[in-house]
């Protein structure tokens, strides 16, 4: 059953607009801003995004396609203090996919982490982008 349901969830995503937050899967995002204010993120080196299940979502694949000398600086996700901040960064480019993050979790509270929905979200609009091998990623602590 829960398989049919997030089946039928993805063909959603895939073809139509979703309310509250929606992504098409034609979109041309240029970036992701996931927004963590109030949860006590902390900034680190190498956060990663994760989801409800700790599956790595970032970096996870795209790092394959990032410049490693930047990810050894650890420069892998920008950190602005507010969404207004965040929209106005150079990284977020003209049309940044803007999400909440359920959480935070890792030994620093570095480590976001999306809902099942936000994840489908963020996937979709990458598989577009691919804004997250370019390394933008905007965390809002």
């Amino acid at each position: 059953m829960n398989k049919f349901i997030i089946g039928t969830l993805v063909s959603l995503f895939s073809f139509s607009l979703i309310s509250a937050g929606s992504v098409q899967a034609n979109e041309n995002y240029t970036s992701v801003i996931i927004d963590c204010s109030n949860m006590g993120l902390l900034r680190a080196m190498s956060p990663v995004v994760i989801n409800e299940k700790g599956d790595e979502l970032y970096p996870g694949d795209a790092a394959a396609t990032m410049d490693m000398k930047a990810v050894l600086a650890g420069k892998i996700v920008n950190y602005e203090k507010s969404i207004e901040k965040a929209i106005i960064n150079d990284n977020a480019g003209k049309h940044p996919l803007i999400i909440k993050a359920s959480s935070v979790k890792g030994i620093l509270s570095s480590d976001p982490v999306l809902s099942r929905l936000d994840t489908i979200k963020l996937s979709l609009a990458n598989n577009e982008a691919k804004f997250l091998g370019q390394r933008k990623v905007i965390l809002i602590y």
